[in-house]
């Protein structure tokens, strides 16, 4: 019997130090309640699974109904410090909450699925440009799926804010901040607004 299977914490396989990161990055990020919520709830490992190519842009990302894999292409992930490895892996971990094909997950989680709905819905009206430039802070990117704004925003910390207006950003502030589930007076959400 293996132990780690009971265990209810996220746990990212195949490297220690980076586990304990992110681990810790996930306290920023959430509120103690949902951060409980996610480990009681997800009770399995999170696979790191390494691939190496040069040609592919990617450093990371997750297939869509997948709870269980973060794809990390070393070529590039390497490259980059623990701090933006840990922004990649919080975009990415959002999309493991949003996008599973789990019955469970989909209800558990329904809640971050509809307040990213909620925050593109805000957004809109105050743009100052595109929607991708917005959250990539590039014009050149392209966003492949819906339900990118927590991703985008709080894991990648990407949106340009000079592209909104500052209604819009302060709609998009204080929704996030009421909506409970974010621990938004650590230290992490100090780059994101």
């Amino acid at each position: 019997m293996d132990l780690n299977q009971y265990l209810t914490e996220v746990i990212l396989t195949g490297d220690n130090e980076l586990n304990i990161f992110f681990d810790d990055t996930l306290k920023k990020v959430f509120s103690p309640s949902y951060y409980n919520k996610i480990e009681s709830t997800l009770q399995n490992k999170i696979n790191l699974s390494y691939y190496n190519n040069p040609n592919d842009r990617a450093a990371s990302f997750v297939k869509p109904g997948d709870n269980k894999h973060i794809y990390i292409n070393k070529y590039f992930f390497d490259k980059y410090s623990r701090e933006k490895k840990m922004e990649f892996l919080v975009h990415e971990f959002f999309h493991i909450l949003q996008q599973s094909k789990s019955f469970l997950f989909q209800k558990k989680f329904k809640e971050i699925i509809d307040l990213d709905k909620t925050l593109e819905k805000i957004a809109i009206p105050y743009l100052k440009g595109s929607f991708t430039s917005f959250l990539t802070g590039q014009s050149n990117e392209t966003i492949d799926s819906d339900c990118e704004m927590l991703s985008y925003i709080v894991g990648n910390r990407s949106a340009d804010w000079n592209r909104i207006d500052l209604r819009g950003k302060k709609l998009i502030q204080n929704t996030i901040e009421n909506s409970g589930f974010f621990n938004t007076h650590s230290d992490y959400w100090k780059k994101v607004f």
